[in-house]
Formats: structure tokens, sequence, C-alpha cells
């Protein structure tokens, strides 16, 4: 049986980075969706490394903003394989209770070279089409 669109997760990539340990503020994180994903409730997102890039970076956490609309992944982001190096990805599964237009506040933390940096991306909820 294939496998239907609206079945696959919604991936979002880190394509690219550039950090400045001397100059935090002079460094950036390129995402696939800019920085603002929009997911359906009862969708799975999933946060992949680009494989292609040479820079180490390996997520390490994925945390909600206390002020945030909702609690918009149940259960929360964690590692798709703990413990396995080779596998970097992150995956949560977004509410399916939630109404559309909420918008959710959230931190990638990662660390590249031994340095610790954080990037805050947006997630809004939409019904599937």
């Amino acid at each position: 049986m294939a496998t239907k669109k609206k079945d696959l997760p919604n991936v979002i990539t880190i394509e690219d980075c550039a950090i400045n340990p001397q100059h935090p503020d002079q460094s950036w994180v390129k995402l696939n969706d800019g920085g603002k994903s929009f997911v359906a409730p009862g969708k799975k997102v999933k946060w992949v490394v680009n494989p292609k890039m040479e820079s180490g970076l390996v997520i390490t956490s994925i945390l909600i903003e206390d002020d945030s609309y909702s609690d918009v992944f149940s259960p929360d982001p964690s590692p798709v394989s703990p413990g396995n190096p080779k596998n970097l990805d992150w995956e949560a599964t977004v509410n399916s209770n939630l109404k559309e237009g909420g918008v959710e506040n959230y931190t990638i933390y990662f660390t590249i070279g031994g340095f610790t940096y954080s990037y805050d991306p947006k997630i809004q909820v939409n019904t599937e089409e």
C-alpha cells in the first residue's frame, strides 16, 4: 500500500548555518521553512540536519516556550533514535485537539564544536487540506 502525502511527517530541515562564537549575534541558521512551519493537528513533525552540512551540528533539545499559544506538541519533541550518534533527527506529533491558527514559539538548541547555540522558530497549526 502506498504512503499518502497526509501520512508523511512535516519535515523541518536545518539546511545551513554560520556560527561566530565571538559574536553570537552575527550567527545564523537557515531552515527549509524560513523559520515558520504550518502543520495540521495530529500530524508528525520531524526535524533533520542536512547531511551535506560539514559543521557537525547536533540538535541537543527542542523546548517549547512557556508563554506560547497552547501545548502544540503531544508528546513533546524527542530524538527519533536516542543514543544513536548516526541518527540526529527529532520528532513530535501536533496535538490533535488544537484549533487552526494557533502559533507556538519554540527553541532548537544545538551544538557545534563543543559550543551550544539556539534558534527560535515558530510553528502554526492549520487544518489538513
